[in-house]
């Protein structure tokens, strides 16, 4: 299984994501989609989970939630929006984990790539999608799902 991953779009859906999920199976949205259009235009794609991130109204995204949880094979996802340090997660997060046991954790805000094995879990942020922030180039992100495990990468979205 094949999943596309992004987050911080900010309302803009870069032409490249269309392209590269092409063929995805589904597409997670880690927050701060910008607008109803994004969401939209990657449901034509695929089918989309989506959390809402710092950015999103709760009143005008009402149907998103803030974290979610869903199974991709035989595993466990996390999305949410704000994870901190991964490395040093906060104690709400430390709950979460233990209360869901998930394989991986989604996550953006940073608009920075992140791809790492923590005590057993892949956290993973795909990077901005949408919005160039912090000096780090536009990027999106894949999920493997086999009888191996879970498998992340990161791609570029300009050359």
């Amino acid at each position: 299984m094949k999943l596309g991953v992004l987050s911080d779009t900010h309302g803009i859906l870069h032409p490249g994501v269309l392209v590269l999920f092409e063929g995805v199976e589904m597409i997670l949205h880690a927050g701060d989609i910008g607008r109803d259009g994004v969401l939209a235009q990657l449901k034509k794609i695929a089918p989309v989970m989506a959390v809402r991130g710092n950015m999103d109204s709760a009143a005008h995204f009402t149907d998103v939630p803030a974290y979610r949880v869903i199974a991709a094979g035989d595993q466990r996802i996390l999305i949410t929006h704000r994870v901190g340090n991964p490395l040093r997660p906060p104690d709400k997060l430390k709950e979460r984990l233990l209360q869901v046991r998930p394989n991986v954790v989604v996550f953006g805000h940073t608009h920075r790539p992140f791809n790492e094995r923590i005590d057993g879990i892949l956290f993973f942020n795909p990077g901005s999608a949408g919005k160039r922030g912090h000096e780090h180039p536009l990027t999106v992100g894949f999920l493997a799902v086999d009888g191996e495990g879970v498998f992340g990468t990161i791609a570029p979205l300009e050359r």
